[in-house]
């Protein structure tokens, strides 16, 4: 890095290397007059500190190089769009993250209003936005959508900040642009299962209720709790209204209520597990069976359903048991006839399961056989996959090496414009069968990602840096960070081995 010295001091510094560097050189001039020698003498220190000036130069240039690449890498690979705008709002920059939001080629996107991909729902919050960060100076945040043609509008949040100048005019905007697409998904969702969990709690056909403890004993054992939230069904099995229920307490609503039920709801507070129970509400004169959850250390959910008809009909079944008992008495004799029939059915049934299973082994046998000629299929087709692999690698080769040459020296030649238009279509034909093939040869082969097996295709066809960058409409810096990465993963680092011959030679 620079030094952070003074510039008198640097000078000094300078001066001093550069009297003992002279000192080291031996005298050339034979002059005797004293003024001509300390002339030569400054002017030698003004050479050796000019050289050593040069050389602090190149160093720092080279650092300031370093620099400036590591910043554009990290410019331009941020995980979030970096946009910067003039005081009309037109386009002045974008990075690589920012143009895939945006969905557009980021060639296009400079000198481009950057309100017109904000979907027109969400133009006045925009505007609102970068008015108030313009007037205050201060950062504003908003979320809004964007409009892409051919994919779905995605949700962003836009970072905005105005530079001004003194007099507060604004100069520039610069916003950082953050894909919350996901943040969206989830709030939704979140959204939909609230409102899901608000229509099952009020369409349930059992009571349901949210309790709050309201009072203790001297004990601490529960022995009152207070509605916060009951649902339909609570109404149409107490008789209570819901806007009669919620903010009473239970002993409120009906006094008399039972310790039983209390006990129930203590033993689910301290167990912190669900508890059911079944008993009579004499006051309402109806019998309930009741499910307690804990939801903290004073809240409960309590879900509870009538069970009296249930309970009648439990006592119409028990007289129903004791006359069916009776019967069952009257057709024991019957049954023990029945049952000796069915012990030879059963014996009869034994022979056939034993049959059964002599067929069983056959089977599996068979289905042996079947996995052994399985197996062989597999192998059979990895074989065929390999092979076919290597055919496409053997056509893409064929097609770069053999016939491309020919048709750049047919293209150089003089052609008439139906044969420049026949020769375009052959290249372009050559070109659509050649890619899929080249890109999923290098991609499965040598694990590049699509970026990079583009580049490689340009390299392999002889591309320079330069005409690959206004190809793919980014940086000359950029396409050298590709190729870096080839290299790296195709295991070129610190060789002495041509890229484009290297690629060349796979097939």
């Amino acid at each position: 890095m620079t030094s952070h010295h003074s510039p008198s001091i640097k000078f000094e510094q300078l001066r001093n290397q550069a009297e003992a560097l002279i000192q080291k050189r031996p005298e050339t001039a034979p002059s005797s007059s004293l003024n001509i020698l300390e002339l030569i003498h400054e002017l030698k220190i003004y050479q050796a500190e000019l050289e050593i000036q040069n050389e602090e130069l190149k160093r720092a240039q080279g650092e300031i190089f370093e620099l400036h690449q590591e910043y554009e890498d990290l410019y331009e690979f941020a995980p979030c769009g970096y946009i910067t705008m003039n005081n009309q709002g037109i386009i002045q920059r974008i990075n690589l993250t920012g143009a895939d939001l945006i969905g557009k080629g980021r060639q296009i996107l400079p000198h481009s209003c950057f309100s017109q991909f904000i979907a027109s729902s969400w133009q006045n919050l925009y505007r609102a936005a970068l008015q108030k960060a313009g007037e205050t100076g201060n950062k504003q945040s908003v979320e809004l959508v964007l409009n892409r043609e051919k994919n779905q509008p995605a949700w962003v949040r836009l970072d905005i900040q105005a530079d001004r100048d003194k007099t507060g005019t604004v100069i520039q905007w610069r916003m950082v642009m953050v894909d919350v697409a996901l943040k969206k998904e989830a709030e939704i969702a979140l959204q939909d299962s609230e409102r899901r969990y608000r229509q099952l709690f009020n369409d349930m056909i059992s009571g349901a209720t949210v309790l709050e403890i309201s009072e203790r004993d001297h004990s601490g054992r529960i022995v009152d709790a207070r509605f916060l939230d009951v649902n339909a069904s609570f109404a149409r099995l107490t008789g209570i209204p819901t806007h009669r229920a919620v903010g009473k307490s239970i002993r409120q609503i009906w006094p008399q209520t039972e310790a039983f039920w209390f006990e129930n709801l203590d033993q689910a507070l301290v167990a912190e597990q669900p508890i059911t129970v079944a008993g009579l509400h004499q006051e309402m004169g109806k019998h309930f069976q009741m499910s307690a959850f804990r939801l903290d250390d004073q809240r409960l959910a309590t879900t509870f359903i009538d069970i009296s008809d249930q309970k009648k009909i439990e006592q119409t079944l028990e007289a129903a048991r004791h006359k069916l008992e009776a019967q069952v008495s009257a057709q024991t004799a019957d049954l023990r006839k029945v049952n000796e029939r069915l012990r030879k059915e059963v014996e009869a049934r034994k022979q056939v399961q034993i049959e059964l299973v002599h067929k069983a082994e056959e089977l599996k046998e068979r289905s042996d056989g079947l996995e052994s000629a399985n197996a062989a299929l597999k192998v059979l087709l990895k074989e065929v996959k390999n092979e076919r692999r290597r055919l496409e690698e053997k056509v893409v080769c064929n097609l770069n090496d053999l016939i491309r040459p020919h048709l750049a020296t047919i293209a150089s030649g003089e052609l008439t414009l139906r044969q420049r238009l026949l020769l375009d279509t052959v290249q372009r034909g050559i070109d659509d069968i050649a890619s899929p093939l080249s890109r999923r040869f290098i991609i499965d082969g040598r694990h590049l990602t699509p970026l990079e097996t583009q580049v490689a295709s340009l390299i392999r066809q002889g591309r320079t840096t330069k005409e690959i960058a206004a190809q793919m409409g980014v940086s000359k810096s950029t396409i050298d960070f590709h190729r870096l990465n080839i290299r790296r993963r195709l295991n070129l680092t610190h060789k002495k081995t041509n890229l484009q011959s290297y690629l060349r030679s796979l097939s």
